[in-house]
């Protein structure tokens, strides 16, 4: 059974790709769950289908973890997609992968939103010291969605961070 798993694990990527996904959260883990780590990954026969089952174990970790504070706070059309469930039924909706950017959420990297206008969308959001950095907005299967309803997430986002950086100003140092 573990014999694939100890002809890939001589592979140093392998073992950094382990520690990775598991940092210090397998002995934090129930019995159950050490089992089944164990178990998944005594089956796999190759390093792509390594990777492939230990970004689902970190998904799956992942989800145990309180989600980040969505950095605007959106409003009726403009919904946070503020857990690891709702990021997943948000790209079973949407026919994306969305749910294979979890864990950028947590790095902080981007947070993710729901449009629930006219045109259905999703947005991703790349702020830098509460400042909009980046917006992309896709549609259904990541098709492009219109000028008009990128318009109005665009001015909806910019002018929440507005917002938020006026009832947060930076502090000054002295």
């Amino acid at each position: 059974m573990f014999t694939n798993l100890l002809r890939i694990l001589e592979k140093p990527e392998a073992v950094a790709a382990i520690k990775a996904t598991f940092r210090a959260y397998l002995w934090d883990l129930s019995r159950e769950l050490q089992r089944g780590v164990i178990k998944s990954l005594g089956r796999v026969k190759s390093f792509p289908e390594l990777k492939a089952r230990l970004q689902a174990w970190r998904e799956r970790l992942l989800s145990l973890e309180p989600f980040p504070e969505a950095p605007i706070p959106g409003n009726d059309r403009l919904k946070p997609l503020s857990s690891s469930a709702e990021m997943r039924r948000g790209a079973r909706e949407m026919r994306s992968c969305l749910h294979k950017l979890i864990a950028e959420v947590f790095e902080g990297a981007v947070y993710f939103y729901s449009w629930k206008g006219s045109e259905r969308a999703t947005a991703l959001v790349i702020n830098g010291s509460g400042k909009l950095v980046h917006l992309e907005v896709k549609g259904r299967r990541n098709a492009d969605v219109s000028p008009d309803t990128i318009s109005q997430i665009r001015s909806l986002i910019e002018e929440q961070f507005s917002l938020a950086s006026v009832s947060h100003p930076p502090r000054l140092i002295n």
